[in-house]
């Protein structure tokens, strides 16, 4: 079994788990969707008829929050059991402004120019075997029409205290990229993932895809699961 195919099962397996009633949306998705008057973003708000894709949208935490607000809401899942389970709590909250599909980061089944907005919360950063960071990218921005919004964080590391986040603790560096070899949540090791050292490394390197960035950091420790991040919203060209 391929690591593609380990990750597949592991997640279905973790969120079939974790399947809860209700959850509830992460809070830079909320800022950067909701308040008008943040000094550092440079994003207008999604209009009655936007069309919204959020990429590995999990539980459904953020997929809930952005149906309420009655947006037009498509959803891409690595497995069509994860997807299964979180369209039945969808449907059990009420809610049928959205549609699921299977795809991958690199690999989203939906047209050119689809979408006005994407959201990415703790998944663009994940490799598939074989691809790289600028796939994903390439691929977010093609689905994405002409100045639509792509939102999403990315791993913040400190060349000089890299174990100090879970993700990073005893990763393996691989060119332009690293393994993840201790995962904290026990599901992951093995996959790769990209990070970024710098602001400007974050906009120098998604330039050639994007412009009018913005980005905001976040340094957490949830009693001792941390994370060091980039929000990032950008434009598409």
């Amino acid at each position: 079994m391929n690591n593609n195919a380990n990750i597949d099962k592991n997640y279905e397996t973790y969120y079939k788990r974790g399947n809860y009633s209700k959850v509830y949306p992460t809070e830079f998705v909320m800022r950067a969707f909701l308040q008008t008057k943040l000094p550092g973003l440079k994003m207008e708000k999604p209009s009655a008829d936007s069309k919204i894709l959020e990429v590995g949208f999990g539980d459904g935490r953020n997929t809930v929050f952005l149906c309420e607000q009655g947006w037009d809401v498509s959803g891409v899942e690595i497995t069509q059991g994860i997807c299964d389970q979180t369209e039945e709590r969808m449907r059990k909250l009420g809610f049928r402004n959205f549609r699921f599909a299977v795809g991958r980061n690199s690999r989203l089944p939906f047209p050119d120019n689809s979408f006005d907005y994407l959201l990415a919360s703790h998944a663009c950063y994940y490799l598939d075997d074989g691809e790289t960071f600028m796939d994903n990218m390439k691929e977010y921005a093609r689905v994405l029409k002409k100045n639509a919004y792509a939102i999403f964080d990315v791993i913040h590391i400190r060349p000089d205290v890299k174990d100090d986040i879970n993700i990073m603790n005893n990763a393996e560096k691989k060119e332009d990229c690293y393994i993840i070899r201790n995962d904290p949540l026990g599901i992951r090791n093995g996959y790769r993932f990209k990070a970024f050292e710098t602001r400007d490394e974050v906009v120098d390197y998604l330039s050639p895809l994007f412009f009018n960035f913005s980005i905001g950091t976040a340094d957490n420790n949830f009693f001792g699961v941390t994370e060091r991040l980039f929000w990032v919203v950008c434009q598409a060209k």
